[in-house]
Formats: structure tokens, sequence, C-alpha cells
């Protein structure tokens, strides 16, 4: 062997040296890893252990599905709540028209008392009566609420009664009644042919109609509704109609002794409040006017442009 060939010798034998692997375990970073895979190991461990523990311990109630209420179930109940609390504010006011105050159980007053005049609305502060103490008497105007001579309250008004509060009974008091005489003055075999007529334009109704917009108290106390009736089933067939002022009568056409039976085509007889409010509504709204009535017995009808 030659010089040459034993210094390549043992650079090999050192190069081998380097890369032993005893040499590459006795590193100084390599020390350093059993003490990574350790930590590892441990966490490892505990984290299945945990796991396993809560799935021994743990309550079964955690684990049972139970039956509860649906959200839109919940929704519903308190929508309904809502809207009942609602409903009990009366927003839009109290309805007059279908009272719930049974007739029935409604005597009549024994106070002496006159009705002279009613307003009835579907709006109870804008109701109100006439009443006097006497038929002589002249008549106040007392409003829902107010206290009447005698210690009654005024409770309620009707197309053609008002009902009191008299010491928590509740009473009627109606307008005064005529019977109607159902006897036409015409001969036996003919037959009434209703006639219709129109009145001309009046200044004096356009005059009346402001005092009603102005003031209904005004227009009530000189004007009078008399309900008739039947007197063989005391049935209501209509109602006379009066105003102090002679001009106005004359002006409408009528009579005080004509019995009107229909307004704007609804029956009097049928359905009371609805010709009622028929006829306030023209009034108010200056509306064509057209009264169906009976004047010793034979029907009529006018048409008045209020």
């Amino acid at each position: 062997m030659t010089v040459e060939e034993a210094r390549l010798n043992q650079r090999f034998t050192q190069f081998l040296s380097k890369r032993d692997p005893v040499a590459i375990l006795q590193a100084g970073w390599v020390t350093h890893v059993p003490f990574w895979l350790n930590v590892f190991f441990i966490v490892l461990l505990t984290k299945s252990a945990a796991g396993l523990t809560w799935l021994i311990l743990a309550p079964t109630t955690e684990y049972k599905v139970s039956a509860s209420p649906s959200p839109v179930t919940i929704n519903q109940s308190q929508t309904i709540a809502r809207l009942s609390s609602v409903g009990r504010l009366h927003l839009f006011g109290m309805a007059q028209g279908k009272s719930g105050v049974n007739s029935v159980n409604i005597t009549k007053t024994r106070l002496r008392l006159v009705l002279k005049g009613v307003f009835a609305s579907t709006n109870p502060l804008k109701a109100f009566a006439i009443i006097s103490e006497s038929a002589t008497a002249k008549g106040r105007t007392f409003n829902v609420g107010e206290r009447l001579p005698g210690g009654a309250v005024l409770h309620e008004v009707r197309p053609t009664e008002v009902i009191l509060n008299r010491n928590g009974r509740l009473e009627s008091l109606a307008l005064p009644q005529k019977e109607l005489n159902n006897t036409p003055i015409v001969s036996s075999g003919a037959t009434a042919r209703r006639s219709v007529r129109t009145m001309p334009v009046n200044n004096r109704l356009k005059k009346i109609r402001q005092t009603f917009i102005k003031s209904p108290q005004d227009f009530m106390e000189n004007a009078r509704l008399e309900p008739v009736v039947n007197k063989v089933d005391g049935s209501t067939e209509g109602f006379t109609f009066n105003y102090n002022d002679p001009t106005v009568m004359q002006s409408l056409g009528l009579l005080p002794t004509d019995v009107i039976t229909a307004i704007n085509g609804t029956s009097i007889s049928d359905n009371m409040s609805a010709a009622y409010d028929e006829l306030l509504n023209a009034l108010k709204n200056g509306t064509p006017l057209s009264i169906d009535f009976k004047r010793k017995g034979i029907p009529q009808t006018v048409n008045v442009q209020m």
C-alpha cells in the first residue's frame, strides 16, 4: 500500500466515523426527543381518559330526547295573547248597534220622566237624549253616563228608548208612542196606489242641516220623533216626525200625522236602527233622502234633497 492509498483510507474512515449512528444519537439535540415524545403520549392518554370518564359518569338525562313545545306553538300562543290584549283596548271605539244588555231583564222605569228625543250613535260619546220631568216641561240634554232627575244614570241610547241604571238595576224609558190606525180612507174595492213626489231644493232645509251639523242638540230639541205601534200585535210600524218650524215640514212635504215607514228603502218595522242611521246620514252628508210614509193609510213617497 502506498502512502497515497494510506491517506485515502484514513480519510474514508474519518468520514464514516462522522456518519456513525452512535455518534448521531450522541448529538445534543437528539437528547430532547424522548422528553417531547413523553409529553405527546401523556396528553393523548389524558384526552382518552377524559372521554372515557364522561361516557361512564355522565347523567343519562342529557341524552334523553324530551317532548317540548315547538317554537311555532310558543309563537302562536304569544301572538294570540297579544291580539287579545289589543282587542281589549277598543282602539276603534265600542259598537253600540248591538247592545250587550239583555232586553228581557230590563223593566219599564217608574221614574216620572218623559223622553222627548234621542240621538242614537255607534259612538257612545256622541249619543244623547232629551228628557224632561213632565210632558209640559222643557227637556234637557243628557249624555251617556250623566245622572238624571231621580238619581238614575243614562246607560244607553237606542233609536226608540233609553236604558237607565238605577242603583245597579237597568230600566227602560221609551219615547211616547202612538197607535196605528190601519183603516185607509179609500173605498173597499179600490187599491191604494203609491204617489211619488219630489220636493224642490229649499234653503230652509239647508239651514236646518247646518244647524244639525253644528249642534245636534239644538236640532233635536226642536224635533220630535214618536214611534207608531200596531195596536193589534204591538209591533213598531214606523214613526211620526214633527219640527217646531212649520216651513220645515212644508219643505219636507210631510204632516205631523204622517207615519214614516221607510228611509231610503230601509223599512223601519224590519230594522229601526238602520233606518234611523239612514236619516242621520242624510242630515250629516246632505245626500238625497227618500221617505216612504202613510197618510191616512195611503202609501206615499217623497224625495228630498238635503
